[in-house]
């Protein structure tokens, strides 16, 4: 039998896109295939309420040593990476290294390396010194020892190899995917009863609040779409990230009350945000994936899309994109979307359509593709 060790390391609060990848992709690969997987995971004082969302059927598997502090495991394994021989048990085929980050190198395994975006390289002013010294310092170490690589969009790989030519003849483009039981539905959660999204009409963007999420432009454009008395609302759910109070008080003095901050949501309520939303916008300056755009389709939402890096290869029609910061251009599209126009429903459909290629399983049965070439 095949073992796999897998970095679940990302899986922790907030659940990012990375850390949806890492839960979609295991869980699948353990359901479809017979793979004996070790999800590597972390707690910090020994707390990691996610940890509980990995599959039952994978074997949990924290370090030996320093268990309770992700600090000294994750230098350890940067720094000495042989001492992974340490931290986890001997016998592994592969090791599959899900972000930036070291997972050491057990004897005899193969690596597979998962690069979902080159943000800190192409954009390192939106990340702190120690974040962009890392994300550098294991790029290039993953283009180097990797056995193969996996990048999540075609965008993404041919940013790669600007930076990595050499590693052409070890990479694959496998994307992200979106759970069966919401394509086939109905699985989200109806809006109680005094729910503020119950509101009225909404156009929503999920992620963390950021600098390279765009979202001043976003309710820019959603002001000249639809102004004060119209009734609509501009709805966020996420983290407060990098600079984020900045952008919350410039959005709020845009819109007033026809903001709305959720917060961090858990996957029940982001899906109901998604889901109950009349539009999603995402108007990111750079993205590897995506994956709120996919996520939509999947419950026919139509998405705007700013015109940028991995984001057009997800567009399912000409109208959907906009130049990343016109908020004219974006205006125009929610209002056509309000409008229901030509474009919209059939936008909806083949969305929806496209996503269902995109399972978690079809994602998982690629990804052990590489595996089996590999063991």
């Amino acid at each position: 039998m095949t073992r796999v060790l897998f970095d679940c390391r990302p899986v922790r609060p907030p659940i990012s896109g990375v850390a949806r990848y890492c839960l979609g992709v295991s869980e699948a690969l353990l359901r479809t295939t017979d793979y004996q997987l070790d999800a590597f995971v972390q707690e910090e004082n020994g707390a990691n309420e996610f940890v509980d969302l990995i599959s039952k059927q994978a074997r949990i598997t924290p370090s030996r040593f320093f268990k309770n502090k992700r600090l000294v495991p994750n230098l350890l394994l940067e720094f000495l990476p042989f001492s992974g021989q340490a931290f986890f048990e001997n016998g592994y085929d592969i090791v599959h290294e899900t972000y930036f980050a070291n997972l050491g190198k057990p004897k005899k395994a193969a690596k597979v390396a998962t690069i979902h975006d080159l943000i800190p390289l192409d954009r390192p002013e939106l990340f702190s010194k120690r974040n962009r010294i890392f994300a550098r310092r294991n790029f290039h170490r993953q283009m180097r020892d990797a056995d193969h690589i996996i990048s999540v969009s075609e965008y993404t790989k041919e940013r790669i190899l600007d930076f990595y030519p050499d590693a052409r003849d070890r990479i694959s483009v496998i994307g992200n995917g979106v759970d069966r039981a919401i394509i086939d539905g109905p699985s989200v959660e109806p809006l109680n009863e005094g729910d503020p999204l119950n509101e009225g009409p909404f156009v929503s963007f999920v992620g963390n609040v950021e600098p390279r999420k765009n979202l001043v432009t976003m309710a820019k454009g959603f002001d000249q779409a639809f102004p004060a008395g119209s009734g609509w609302k501009m709805v966020v759910a996420g983290r407060l990230n990098f600079e984020a109070e900045g952008i919350i008080t410039k959005i709020q003095g845009i819109l007033g009350d026809r903001f709305l901050y959720l917060g961090p949501v858990d996957e029940e309520r982001k899906w109901q945000v998604l889901a109950h939303a009349q539009a999603t916008v995402m108007s990111s300056e750079y993205e590897g994936f995506g994956i709120p755009i996919f996520e939509s389709y999947a419950v026919e939402t139509p998405v705007m899309i700013a015109n940028n890096s991995s984001m057009t290869e997800l567009a399912v029609s000409p109208e959907q994109l906009f130049p990343t910061f016109s908020s004219e251009a974006l205006s125009e599209g929610l209002r056509q979307i309000a409008e229901n126009a030509s474009w919209v429903t059939p936008s909806i459909k083949l969305g929806k359509k496209i996503v269902a290629d995109y399972t978690w399983d079809s994602i998982a049965r690629d990804t052990a593709a590489v595996y089996a070439q590999l063991s």
